[in-house]
């Protein structure tokens, strides 16, 4: 997104931030979907992002960081809907890959009409996050590790296992 637009965004320009909305409001349901129960919850994740962004906008300081910055609210304002709710994720719609490349670049082959979130369900919520973020919505390793707070050899260490966990899982079947 361009640094103008959320310059303008900063300074009261409705118009500027609905272009911003618009611009990343497909990443944070995506995000949202995976972290949450159901649809009602991801309405309410994305609602309560949207008027914390709106009203803390202005705090912005490095505009460079707003991807990162979203992402982090949407997924702070996730999990709290999770803690009230005591709840795991569960529920996943929308296909976007069949395949998930494991360590040597090589893909792990699964049979059938099996999508991406069917194939991370098993997976817990920071797993599914991990993954969604990584293979659905291509968040480079740094920007991950900025927004989950995680250091980057942790976060490629955990993305491995991951991995070999979804291996483990579909290459018997």
């Amino acid at each position: 997104m361009e640094e103008n637009v959320i310059n303008l965004a900063k300074k009261g320009n409705e118009d500027a931030f609905e272009n911003i909305v618009e611009e990343y409001k497909t990443e944070m349901y995506s995000i949202a979907t995976v972290r949450l129960k159901n649809m009602a919850d991801v309405e309410d994740a994305i609602q309560e992002t949207l008027f914390d962004i709106y009203k803390n906008l202005w705090y912005l300081k490095r505009v460079a960081g707003f991807k990162s910055w979203i992402i982090k609210i949407l997924i702070n304002n996730c999990n709290d809907i999770i803690r009230q709710k005591k709840e795991s994720v569960l529920s996943f719609e929308d296909s976007v890959v069949n395949t998930l490349p494991d360590k040597e670049n090589e893909y792990l082959k699964l049979e059938g009409e099996q999508n991406f979130f069917e194939i991370i369900n098993f997976l817990n919520e920071e797993e599914k996050t991990i993954m969604t973020m990584r293979y659905s919505q291509d968040f480079s390793i740094n920007e991950m590790s900025k927004i989950l707070n995680i250091r980057e050899g942790t976060l490629r260490m955990r993305i491995s296992r991951i991995k070999e966990k979804i291996r483990n899982r579909y290459e018997d079947k």
